[in-house]
């Protein structure tokens, strides 16, 4: 998540530095504008022109690059968050199976302990009756 927070900031400023730049392009247009309105040449407005363009063209193909590497991210995690699921899932049968095999455990050891209670009372009555007979 870091990363993603670190490549939206990233290129939030670049694209602020670039908007800063196009902004301070078009004051200086205006400035020599105003300045040399007639002696300004058409080349000179090509020039600042294709530049403000470029500009416009870099901050489009950063913004499509954050675009793909926040869908990269994006979907990496939606893979780590579907995964923690899948294994919180597992977890809980897991418990669920645990808490059954100790109650069965549990109904084991009763049912052992009654049958050694019986086969121990067995014993003492056929003792007791070999006795009396």
């Amino acid at each position: 998540m870091n990363e993603l927070t670190n490549i939206v900031h990233q290129h939030a400023n670049q694209i602020t530095a670039a908007v800063r730049q196009i902004n301070a392009l078009h004051t200086d247009l205006q400035a020599m504008e105003r300045q040399e309105p007639e002696q300004m040449k058409l080349a000179e407005l090509t020039e600042v022109h294709l530049k403000i363009l470029s500009d416009i063209t870099a901050l489009q193909k950063n913004i499509m690059s954050s675009q793909s590497q926040i869908e990269t991210l994006r979907i990496t995690l939606k893979k780590i968050e579907t995964t923690l699921w899948q294994k919180r899932v597992e977890e809980v049968r897991l418990s669920q199976l645990l808490a059954l095999l100790r109650k069965y455990l549990l109904i084991l050891c009763g049912l052992g302990a009654v049958l050694f209670i019986f086969s121990t009372k067995i014993d003492v009555i056929k003792i007791i009756a070999q006795i009396l007979a």
